[in-house]
């Protein structure tokens, strides 16, 4: 599945033309309407949206949404980038291999949102992955506790 990112109320054309081409019949929007705009959606085919009160709320959602089953193979824990943007390269450079190992990103801040508190405990990850350093060590170390590694 294809990720475009797109400014939240840019023009659609782009969008139109890709939709187009790769015959795209199902489009998932990752945000509210302060990130993607309505403008945006209404040019998608079939959207679901998902969306949280900020990052960490959304990012629980995604997982929820998409990671019905209990077990997991891993969960790569990296930083949700609000209190500095360029820290979500880690999430973005792990990407790949999570969706390789069918295994979803969780993107913290110095502790995990009682969302993702409540979502997580209904997972049971093979392994944890701390991608990077620093700032989310209290997260990772939450997430250690629920699973008793």
């Amino acid at each position: 599945m294809p990720v475009l990112l797109v400014p939240p109320s840019q023009d659609t054309n782009v969008i139109n033309i890709y939709t187009k081409l790769n015959s795209i019949k199902k489009a998932y929007i990752i945000g509210g309407a302060g990130s993607v705009s309505n403008t945006v959606e209404s040019k998608l085919p079939n959207v679901t949206r998902i969306g949280g009160d900020n990052r960490n709320q959304t990012n629980a959602k995604v997982v929820e949404y998409f990671y019905t089953g209990t077990n997991l193979n891993n969960v790569f824990v990296a930083k949700d980038g609000m209190s500095q943007k360029d820290q979500l390269i880690d999430a973005l450079s792990v990407g790949v291999l999570a969706t390789k190992e069918k295994s979803p990103v969780l993107l913290v801040g110095k502790k995990l949102d009682e969302k993702q508190k409540s979502v997580m405990k209904t997972k049971k990850p093979n392994s944890l992955t701390q991608v990077g350093a620093g700032a989310n060590e209290n997260a990772f170390n939450e997430l250690v506790n629920i699973y008793n590694y």
